[in-house]
């Protein structure tokens, strides 16, 4: 990584990430690392400078910052104070808040997923995140997560070990059991 005092850029966050999983698997520990860097990125103030998108069904924005092909990700994400829909990334996440508050649910499917158009998920409790806190999710299954901002928007920098915009994913309804997949087979 680049010296302490060099501003880290989301592309040189992204090799780093690449190169650390190369030699490292994904755990609570590498993770923890992943959100120092990411809050070192986040003091960059030009991060917030460019739109970012709106993502269809939610009132949420999210631009990527910087990738490693279908690998490592990085996005800036912006939430509203709606309540996020339930929804599954396909990958592990690291999750930094820039400024707000964000609510963050983590979710436990407890079935086998055999029965096409049903889940059935519970919460395992909410997370209130402020602005320079970190939080991560493991790979699927425990990618099941909902977000929303408190008190207003919130936004965060997550990285992501495969991009989330690509491929399958699943949007779960708690009170009626319903799944909705989207995006098409990588």
């Amino acid at each position: 990584m680049a010296d302490v005092g060099i501003a880290l850029t989301p592309e040189d966050l992204i090799e780093e990430v690449v190169f650390r999983l190369e030699v490292q698997r994904p755990d609570a520990r590498l993770f923890a690392e992943f959100g120092e860097h990411l809050r070192r990125l986040g003091t960059q103030p030009a991060l917030l400078a460019e739109p970012l998108a709106s993502l269809p069904g939610t009132g949420s924005t999210i631009r990527i910052l910087a990738q490693a092909g279908t690998g490592p990700t990085l996005l800036l994400a912006r939430f509203d104070e709606e309540p996020g829909p339930v929804h599954d990334h396909g990958s592990w996440g690291v999750v930094h808040v820039l400024s707000g508050t964000a609510r963050l649910t983590h979710w436990l499917r407890l079935d086998a997923g055999l029965e096409r158009g049903q889940a059935r998920i519970r919460s395992l409790g909410d997370r209130l995140l402020r602005a320079g806190e970190v939080a991560w999710f493991g790979e699927p299954p425990d990618d099941i997560v909902s977000q929303q901002g408190v008190g207003g928007d919130v936004y965060e920098l997550v990285l992501f070990g495969h991009n989330p915009t690509r491929g399958r994913r699943t949007r779960y309804d708690p009170a009626t059991g319903e799944v909705h997949r989207w995006g098409s087979p990588v």
